[in-house]
């Protein structure tokens, strides 16, 4: 808990109130605007787009040392969801992952479903960028760049699907 604390006392919210605001309005935006269906479809192909960047033999595709060029990953990153989020639908999956459509939900579910994934695409964008340019982001950013912000950010947005499911009935309940 005193990661949190830390957090919440290290950060002046006084100037940050607004881009706060801004994250969590365009969260639920995000959320309500995609719907449940697509909302976990878009949290399945990210986590898949991580692994597959975070993992590339770049040296194998590039001929030099080290990594690709950081925009060159973001926009792979971005690539990959995309890609995948188009595919899915029209692939075996659909049926098995339940991704036609919007789905139904409340609106409060989506919406934090949206702030959560939101969350996580911002953590693993910060993730692509160097130490220098992390620590450059202020006390707000290292809300996205500490690495316990950031395993929190990957996990929360798993915990929130299993948690924010709606409850099934079946035949013979009421």
């Amino acid at each position: 808990m005193s990661f949190f604390s830390d957090i919440i006392s290290s950060i002046n919210l006084g100037g940050n109130w607004l881009l706060i605001l801004v994250f969590l309005a365009g969260g639920a935006a995000f959320g309500i605007v995609l719907g449940k269906n697509r909302l976990g479809l878009i949290i399945l192909s990210a986590y898949l787009s991580l692994i597959i960047t975070k993992f590339i033999p770049w040296k194998v595709f590039l001929g030099t040392e080290g990594t690709a060029d950081v925009n060159m990953q973001i926009f792979l990153f971005f690539a990959i969801i995309l890609a995948i989020f188009f595919v899915a639908p029209h692939s075996g999956l659909s049926g098995t992952l339940r991704i036609s459509g919007r789905g139904s939900s409340k609106f409060w579910q989506v919406a934090i479903l949206g702030v959560l994934e939101l969350g996580f695409l911002t953590s693993v964008v910060i993730s692509f960028l160097s130490l220098g340019i992390q620590s450059d982001l202020g006390q707000l950013g290292q809300f996205f760049a500490d690495p316990l912000a950031q395993f929190l950010w990957l996990v929360l947005p798993l915990v929130g699907i299993m948690v924010l499911k709606k409850k099934r009935t079946y035949l013979g309940e009421e």
